[in-house]
């Protein structure tokens, strides 16, 4: 859905504004400007800082960072295709700011967003209260039972510490809609490479010659809140993991080889961790722990944080005991001598049906209501919801999974007649694999362009560690949509990027 380009700041003489080209012009819902074109109390002392600024400054502060990423260990466009070299991190120099205040409910929301699901995680796996009281259609826990329980333990003498059994970890999307209220667009529960990110857009604004940080002094007094003590909140979590009186952490990843590679390095050295690839694992026949092979010597690994770029490949087909390719993984696990994070059985939480579930499963676990709502879904097992998400397919971005659990998502409007016929098909043959959510207006920020400033869709992607005391990060990683009719997947999976600035006003 296109925005109405109305708003805009006056040039002022000296400064970003000050040629008809760099006008700042966009809809009634952006990040920067109110309705009436005037900046957001937020982003007031931003407005300060770009009214100093020609855009030529602007253009170099961005060649500038652009530079330095292709330096910073992060960068990975060395382990990238041809084709994606097009979607190489980029970082705009202008900081996407949010109002402390605001924030906190986004915090809170998805706090209780983890509680309840691993509420529901612990519950499905032992008792099943959530099964004897029919909160959830006995269709969709036939189907979970099928997809994600072949990993339950078989009895309670085997079971290590509960806290094994859970989402440690989990990255939320979050969105800004055109009423202003956030909501949860998606989640990601196997793999935190892209925390890298968010560290490294700070360290990079933070050293970068000419930025916010280093010009303007004003902004050393904003009160930006720290994000770098979620390596702290992650590895103490991980740390508690461990089974053992001892806590060596390695970061399982599928090779040397993958896109992320230099995320999951970067996340390594921040952790204190060691890289790992299957082929460096084995369990000793001795005693049966965990060891990976380095140069030095083998070293035994107490807990294991599985680093997955396809979470639908993390279980091995052809054996019923590896994860990720690593044999007797899960028995290990199952006997309580290596803790993973997160746990094979949190994967459930993943499935997007389950996800459609979760002002229920607060209400049921927590008694409560749910602080932070997601985008409105439509859920193809409902008789009139299958109706409408037929009638209307290309307004609607669907998600489903298979019958053995693999999860993928659908844009209609951008398929070809023969592919919106075989997902027509599969939805009215399987409608209880299937989740239909409308494209939702999200909110803008100003980007530096060759043309001046352009209004781009942001999502932003928090981070949260769950561990005694749960934790989410000050923002995260803004993510930049292709002008501001972007859907939010799009967007979420975008290298475009913003830092994010959670000021106290």
């Amino acid at each position: 859905m296109n925005l109405p380009a109305k708003n805009y700041l006056q040039n002022s003489p000296g400064s970003v504004f000050d040629e008809t080209l760099v006008t700042y012009e966009c809809g009634d819902n952006d990040e920067y400007l109110t309705p009436a074109g005037t900046p957001h109390h937020v982003a007031s002392t931003l407005h300060r800082y770009l009214s100093s600024l020609s855009h030529n400054q602007l253009l170099q502060q961005q060649h500038e960072l652009q530079t330095n990423i292709s330096y910073h260990p992060v960068s990975s466009a060395d382990a990238q295709t041809t084709d994606s070299l097009r979607n190489q991190w980029s970082l705009d120099p202008l900081p996407h700011v949010i109002n402390h205040d605001q924030w906190q409910g986004v915090q809170q929301g998805i706090i209780q967003r983890i509680d309840a699901l691993n509420l529901f995680i612990e519950d499905i796996h032992a008792d099943q209260h959530i099964l004897n009281d029919n909160v959830l259609p006995e269709k969709l826990l036939t189907k979970l039972s099928q997809q994600y329980l072949s990993s339950r333990r078989s009895t309670p003498n085997d079971h290590p510490p509960a806290n094994n059994d859970k989402l440690v970890w989990a990255s939320t999307d979050v969105i800004r809609d055109s009423e202003g209220n956030y909501r949860v667009s998606g989640n990601n529960l196997h793999n935190p490479g892209n925390v890298a990110y968010m560290l490294a857009n700070r360290q990079l604004l933070k050293n970068a010659s000419s930025t916010p940080f280093a010009d303007s002094a004003s902004f050393a007094d904003s009160s930006v809140l720290p994000i770098d003590d979620i390596t702290t909140h992650l590895r103490d979590s991980l740390t508690a993991l461990s089974p053992n009186n001892t806590a060596r952490i390695g970061l399982l990843i599928n090779g040397s080889d993958s896109p992320r590679y230099a995320q999951f390095s970067y996340l390594a050295r921040q952790l204190g961790a060691l890289l790992v690839e299957s082929r460096d694992l084995f369990i000793s026949s001795a005693e049966g722990f965990l060891y990976a092979d380095t140069i030095d010597q083998s070293q035994r690994l107490d807990v294991v944080l599985i680093c997955s770029d396809d979470p639908n490949n993390d279980m091995c087909a052809h054996d019923p005991h590896a994860l990720m390719d690593v044999p007797d993984l899960l028995s290990c696990w199952n006997d309580g001598k290596v803790a993973l994070a997160n746990a094979p059985q949190t994967r459930l939480a993943s499935n997007p049906m389950v996800l459609s579930y979760m002002p229920e499963l607060i209400n049921y676990y927590l008694n409560q209501k749910m602080i932070l709502p997601a985008i409105t879904s439509y859920r193809c097992d409902d008789d009139h919801a299958l109706a409408y998400v037929l009638d209307h397919m290309d307004e609607l971005v669907i998600t489903g999974s298979n019958d053995k659990g693999k999860i993928s998502s659908f844009k209609a409007g951008l398929a070809s007649r023969e592919e919106k016929q075989r997902m027509f098909k599969r939805i009215n043959d399987q409608p209880y694999n299937f989740v239909a959510s409308p494209v939702p207006t999200m909110s803008t920020a100003p980007t530096v362009s060759n043309n001046g400033l352009q209004p781009q869709s942001v999502t932003v992607t928090a981070y949260s560690v769950h561990g005694t005391e749960p934790y989410v990060t000050n923002g995260g990683v803004t993510r930049l949509g292709a002008g501001t009719n972007t859907t939010a997947t799009d967007t979420t999976r975008s290298q475009h990027t913003k830092d994010t600035w959670v000021i106290e006003c």
